[in-house]
């Protein structure tokens, strides 16, 4: 997804529009910590990147019993040019901090909370808006677009986080 900015960079000589990339997000949801929750938390990690600016890529929903599940998911951060994780906790990466910031920047949602690069300290910030009509996923899991369904089933016909999970379940022909 591309940013356009009408500004050219200082300095530059090229004149019109400039394309930005947000920077990318991966999330991280380990099934045996997150439970029925899972489909839950996926979609909050969603929310959540949008909401801090990031380009969700996705998010790996890890099963139980996989050997260094943080390993893995640093691993796969790395190979996409990921520059961020997202989880719901830090349960989900062992509370293994440190870990992760050495290379990514860190978000929970369970305190909404931001680790940058290298950085111990964390940020509050404020809570993803699961309720925010002008919220518009790019790609959404059957359990995703039925929770989002679930919470934007009765808003306006415009409301784009309807839209996209109307069009998610429409495709996997699950619409009630």
């Amino acid at each position: 997804m591309l940013a356009m900015s009408c500004t050219s960079p200082r300095g530059s000589s090229i004149a019109g529009p400039v394309a930005t990339v947000r920077p990318a997000a991966l999330g991280l949801v380990r099934v045996e910590i997150s439970g029925r929750d899972a489909a839950a938390h996926d979609l909050e990690i969603q929310c959540q990147a949008n909401y801090l600016g990031y380009r969700w890529l996705f998010t790996i929903r890890l099963p139980g019993g996989t050997h260094d599940p943080v390993g893995y998911a640093l691993a796969i951060a790395a190979g996409l040019g990921a520059e961020a994780i997202i989880v719901t906790d830090l349960a989900h990466v062992d509370d293994q901090l440190e870990r992760i910031i050495a290379d990514f920047d860190l978000a929970t949602t369970a305190p909404a909370r931001l680790w940058r690069r290298g950085v111990a300290e964390s940020l509050a910030v404020h809570a993803f808006p699961l309720n925010d009509c002008t919220w518009e996923p790019t790609q959404l899991e059957p359990d995703c677009a039925r929770r989002l369904w679930e919470v934007h089933r009765d808003c306006f016909p415009d409301c784009l986080s309807r839209l996209a999970a109307s069009a998610a379940l429409s495709a996997a022909d699950e619409v009630d």
